[in-house]
């Protein structure tokens, strides 16, 4: 009896742990996009066109495969010339998630099931990678739960590989292991990571190439240990590795980008899609209970449809961080005002009035790396990253604070 008391006592090991978060993470995905898990076969998860386009897309690529033709190219559309899909939106790692479901329950369910599946997996990512900074399992849970139910993810249910960011999170995380133990597989992993991103969707390239970029520049200057020609050939590596893997789908799309034909496609809407300032105190215009109060607030936003809103509960924790936690946390403030000054665009916008203030972005929102992005608001799925890291930080203050107060 003694025995059975003493192993109940006990903190659960690390692998129990991961796999409680994961089971609650999982639980949680349910509870926060029901009823979809409820109607995985009858109901699939968005609001207009894009939805539809996904899931043409994902077929297009199971009957191209299946039957040996060109994936980026079919007479299915522009009937019976056809066109070219160069510049089309094939998330190539969302459909590698798909193909396998879609053949156990079907297409419409495979779908939902597979949106379900990035929100665990963002989530899961999130937990590793803020446990593996803060060194808490219980800070780590907290930001795995503010990435996965991020309010700008989850209301962009029309574009399932623009919110896919786990792999984002993964490199993040390899290369910081990277940095710490210089392990040759760290350095692959991030490698497979960063090549993930880009199958994922070639824009998350850009778009999260900001704060890996970052972070690599912030650990080189850090400590100049690391600025050897040996380390720098081996980050270098890792990049090298990851275009390797992903140059047999890239490639036709760069030779294809050297034609004018294409490359006017690719290029559209910036300052229509800027965010709004004030967006991101304004909670949910989605939530049960006051999405109808905000209402006419998100009324005067340029985006209607996506939420920004960064949680007070998250904010508060993130301040906690900032201040009881400043030199462990200074590069996630940093990232965080840099992807907040990409998301608000060219001029600065509060409550939908445009102050005309310039912003950095106006400087650069005419080269090609910004307009491949193509709408300013989409640097918000990123915010999600640092916010969740420094209230992290916040939790482990906390719970240092409240562990003093006890033993007092």
């Amino acid at each position: 009896m003694a025995s059975v008391l003493e192993r109940l006592k006990r903190k659960p090991g690390p692998r129990l742990q991961t796999a409680l978060v994961l089971l609650l993470l999982a639980i949680l995905t349910i509870l926060m996009t029901w009823p979809l898990a409820g109607r995985l076969g009858s109901q699939v998860p968005g609001r207009d066109g894009d939805v539809w386009v996904h899931l043409w897309t994902f077929r297009w690529i199971k009957d191209a495969l299946l039957s040996g033709q060109n994936p980026y190219y079919t007479n299915l559309l522009f009937y019976p010339n056809g066109t070219f899909l160069y510049s089309h939106n094939i998330a190539w790692v969302n459909i590698a998630i798909w193909l396998p479901l879609q053949a156990l329950i079907g297409e419409g369910a495979a779908y939902s099931l597979h949106f379900l599946l990035i929100i665990l997996f963002n989530g899961f990512a999130g937990y590793l990678l803020v446990r593996e900074l803060t060194g808490s399992p219980l800070a780590g849970f907290v930001g795995s739960l503010i990435i996965a139910f991020w309010p700008y993810a989850l209301s962009h249910q029309d574009h399932p590989n623009l919110i896919f960011i786990a792999w984002i999170i993964l490199a993040l995380f390899f290369l910081k292991r990277f940095f710490d133990r210089q392990q040759k597989r760290d350095l692959l992993l991030a490698a497979v990571s960063v090549a993930l991103i880009g199958l994922t969707r070639w824009q998350l390239l850009i778009i999260g190439g900001f704060i890996i970029g970052l972070y690599i520049l912030y650990r080189l200057a850090g400590d100049k240990f690391y600025r050897t020609p040996r380390f720098i050939a081996l980050l270098t590596l890792i990049f090298l590795l990851a275009l390797l893997i992903m140059i047999p789908l890239l490639l036709p799309i760069f030779i294809a980008l050297t034609g004018q034909s294409v490359t006017s496609d690719l290029f559209l809407e910036v300052a229509p899609f800027s965010t709004d300032l004030l967006s991101y105190l304004t909670p949910s215009l989605y939530h049960p209970l006051w999405g109808e109060t905000v209402s006419d607030i998100y009324a005067n936003f340029p985006v209607h449809s996506t939420v920004p809103f960064l949680g007070y509960t998250a904010l508060l924790l993130a301040i906690i961080g900032i201040f009881t936690k400043w030199p462990r946390s200074r590069f996630w403030l940093v990232a965080a005002l840099l992807y907040i000054l990409l998301a608000l665009g060219p001029a600065l916008i509060i409550n939908g009035r445009d102050t005309g203030l310039p912003l950095p972005i106006s400087l650069v929102d005419d080269t090609f790396i910004i307009q491949m992005v193509r709408r300013p608001i989409r640097f918000n799925i990123i915010l999600s990253i640092p916010v969740a890291v420094m209230a992290g930080y916040g939790i482990v203050s906390l719970r240092e604070k409240t562990k003093s107060v006890w033993q007092v």
